[in-house]
């Protein structure tokens, strides 16, 4: 993910995204900081850690399918945008803004076909270093589909599922801890 401020351009790449997020930046207004943080507190019902998601189920199959008995897997992944990629929004739409969805979704069909969109780094733990493990390919081109609308989506693993595999991660991630009293939250 890119960040809980979200991005003002509608260009899916125009940046990295990664399995953590970073803090938000200190310069926002306090209204913006105020949402974000209720946010961030909401999620913080759900897990300990909910600027971070696990990457450990990546690791528990091989390419080919089948179970692998230890699984070894980073803190976490980022995806660094190609510069092929990068600025085809622009250069498809020429920077104005979208008059609606299937306006954007045009534009992704123009992504061209066979491209490499992303490196694909691995972090070994939170203050480690990033090693280039792959990349993300297309292979033919981009293209709308009833399943990928109706029936493709993605669950966002727990980090608390990593720590069984990977028990010297936890104490280098700080659990979150809200910054609002939970007299003043509206759940």
């Amino acid at each position: 993910m890119y960040g809980l401020t979200g991005q003002p351009e509608w260009n899916f790449f125009e940046h990295d995204w990664n399995t953590w997020l970073s803090p938000p930046p200190r310069d926002l207004p306090q209204e913006q900081a105020m949402q974000i943080a209720t946010v961030g507190c909401k999620f913080g019902t759900a897990t300990t850690n909910p600027d971070v998601v696990g990457v450990s189920n990546f690791a528990t199959h091989s390419q080919d399918g089948k179970k692998v008995s230890s699984p070894k897997h980073p803190y976490g992944l980022k995806f660094a945008v190609r510069p092929q990629v990068k600025g085809v929004f622009n250069k498809l739409h020429g920077g104005k803004k979208f008059a609606g969805y299937m306006e954007f979704v045009d534009t992704l069909k123009a992504v061209p076909e066979n491209v490499t969109l992303y490196d694909v780094y691995a972090l070994d733990k939170p203050d480690g270093k990033l090693t280039l493990i792959g990349t993300l390919n297309l292979d033919g081109k981009l293209i709308t589909s009833k399943f990928g609308d109706e029936s493709l989506f993605f669950k966002h693993q727990d980090i608390n599922e990593d720590f069984v595999t990977r028990p010297d991660l936890k104490s280098q991630v700080e659990p979150f801890k809200c910054p609002i009293p939970k007299s003043m939250l509206p759940f």
